[in-house]
């Protein structure tokens, strides 16, 4: 009888998992590594374990889509949304026309104000994935920037991408509040390789090592 092939939405990375525990200890995650290594599945696996509220970018995202997802997300502990929230929610009273990115940041802070407020001493981590499919110059680009720039304590950002994301991050990896999984890290050991494979003996034996 034949191996069963795994597949890597069935394989689990403990390596991986440990690594992004370290989250929500962190404003800004970002795990950056090309198609097929695994991302999805492996922020899929994580966030079954922690508070998150999880978006799949799309090409023509905007900010109206990522506020509808945060909102929806967390509506359970939101005492209620004040009036700028509201407009970037529905899209009500934001430009379709020169648009002036200081407006994501100004909706961007006041949702970290409220966050600020609502969460008290819980973790909610925001998950974003296929980032690289925002458009550069898109005001969800602008809104992501600013929730990292606002975060309160309790809020953290997970974004991969298959490139770098579209905004600096450098500073916020010296000051130690950004952290990264990136391709050499994504990159499947033998053992997992192995297990892709259905080699169940070698997993076991190099497991028990």
């Amino acid at each position: 009888m034949g191996h069963r092939v795994a597949t890597i939405s069935t394989i689990e990375r403990p390596r991986l998992l440990v690594r992004l525990d370290a989250a929500p200890s962190h404003r800004l995650t970002s795990v950056i590594g090309g198609p097929g290594t695994g991302k999805t599945t492996l922020l899929a696996q994580w966030a079954a374990h922690h508070n998150t509220v999880r978006h799949t970018a799309a090409p023509g995202d905007s900010l109206v889509g990522l506020m509808q997802t945060i909102v929806e997300g967390i509506r359970p502990e939101l005492a209620g949304i004040g009036g700028e929230l509201s407009m970037a929610v529905d899209g009500s009273g934001l430009p379709t026309t020169d648009w002036d990115r200081t407006r994501a940041d100004a909706v961007a802070a006041a949702l970290c104000e409220h966050l600020a407020r609502e969460l008290g001493t819980r973790d909610l981590t925001f998950i974003v994935d296929d980032v690289h499919l925002f458009e550069d110059e898109s005001d969800a680009v602008d809104l992501l920037a600013g929730l990292v720039r606002h975060a309160p304590a309790m809020f953290h950002l997970v974004l991969a991408s298959r490139q770098e994301l579209p905004f600096p991050t450098n500073r916020l990896v010296i000051d130690g509040l950004a952290t990264e999984v990136d391709t050499a890290d994504l990159a499947f050991t033998t053992v997992e390789v192995n297990a892709l494979l259905g080699d169940e003996s070698d997993v076991g034996a190099r497991e028990a090592e």
